[in-house]
């Protein structure tokens, strides 16, 4: 009986750390994809633990009925939040019957409950943004975007970025959010190859600024 209850514990101990492992799930094994094409050494095992935040829920949150683009809309499974890209960015028909996609130079990533109201913001600022993103279970979801940093060379031919996966955790009126980091130094002409943002791989739908 004591080994058995033994047994239990050290299960039970092993089951809460492997729930604490950082997921990273398949269905944006493209945006690693693309990164390659400019650093073939990438892997989602590199990037590295950089901090940790908390981001709690408004008490009145703010009603965004009508207002937001299903195209963005994420739901989770359960079908009662789902999350949304960029709250700023707006769409535009061209002449070809594609969509551009228009971003706010302040980006902020929003979670709205099933009546469009926000419950969660995260604010970015100018220097970085997100790419896109996948609901692991209902009430957690993995993120990836880009985070620009103030580079060390003089020559304005590179660029330091800060590629980022967001992990985002809602418990009640709470939510975590743990930052992973993989930073690299590239060319500029190397970064306007990339097309991190999901719409860009959808040139059925989106036109992009770099084609």
């Amino acid at each position: 009986m004591k080994k058995f209850f033994l047994s239990f514990i050290f299960v039970s101990l092993a089951f809460c750390v492997y729930a604490q492992e950082f997921v990273f799930p398949p269905e944006l094994n493209w945006w690693i994809d693309e990164i390659k094409k400019v650093d073939s050494s990438v892997s989602v095992e590199k990037f590295k633990f950089e901090n940790e935040n908390f981001i709690y829920k408004d008490d009145r949150p703010v009603s965004y009925k009508n207002k937001l683009y299903p195209v963005f809309k994420k739901w989770n499974f359960y079908g009662d939040r789902f999350a949304y890209n960029d709250i700023y960015a707006k769409l535009y028909k061209e002449k070809s019957g594609k969509y551009s996609v228009s971003a706010d130079i302040d980006s902020a990533f929003g979670i709205f409950d099933r009546n469009e109201n926000l419950l969660f913001i995260q604010f970015f600022g100018s220097p970085a943004w997100i790419n896109s993103f996948c609901w692991v279970t209902d009430s957690r979801l993995v993120s990836v975007g880009v985070t620009i940093l103030p580079t060390q060379l003089s020559n304005d031919n590179f660029l330091s970025v800060a590629f980022t996966i967001y992990d985002y955790r809602i418990e009640n009126a709470k939510m975590t959010v743990r930052e992973y980091q993989y930073t690299v130094t590239l060319k500029k002409e190397d970064w306007q190859k990339l097309k991190l943002n999901w719409f860009e791989q959808r040139s059925d739908y989106f036109e992009s600024d770099k084609e």
